[in-house]
């Protein structure tokens, strides 16, 4: 009889305990700990494989906790004010998952905030146009608003 608790090693295992145990940290620590966590995710969990319809459930679970994971560590990055580190995590969020509006108006935000006013404006344009193409939809209020406060400041910095 095997205790498989002590002789089988799983990257699922590693990746959900060490994405608990970087939930319980704040500042720095939670920096490494959330890089940690992340690295332990290397993809889809059996993708390419015979019998991968039978791990979809379990797949896109794991897929889910990855990007939430993602999310948690570009908030440390700002809250840590390492804004540069955010706008990679969230760009790296954004490449996996187009669709994620709040990442893209994470995004936009940051570029405002380092007076980065064309990379804000290119960042709101190609979220529009994924939903506009993708789920035929305008962005969400919370964008919306960020778009006028980037017209706001954009017409005042030109000005000055």
């Amino acid at each position: 009889w095997l205790d498989g608790a002590s002789l089988i090693w799983t990257d699922v295992e590693a990746f959900e305990k060490a994405l608990r145990g970087a939930r319980r940290l704040q500042g720095s620590a939670a920096h490494s700990a959330w890089e940690e966590a992340l690295s332990f995710y290397r993809g889809d969990l059996l993708e390419g494989l015979r019998y991968e319809e039978s791990c979809l459930t379990e797949r896109e679970r794991l897929r889910n906790l990855f990007l939430e994971g993602l999310e948690c560590l570009a908030t440390a990055f700002e809250d840590s004010g390492d804004l540069s580190r955010a706008v990679g995590t969230w760009q790296r969020l954004v490449a996996l998952d187009p669709l994620n509006e709040l990442a893209h108006c994470r995004l936009v935000q940051l570029h405002i905030q380092q007076c980065r006013f064309a990379a804000a404006t290119r960042q709101f344009e190609q979220c529009r146009t994924l939903l506009r193409t993708e789920l035929r939809r305008e962005p969400g209020p919370r964008m919306r608003h960020i778009a006028r406060q980037l017209v706001t400041v954009s017409r005042a910095e030109s000005q000055l």
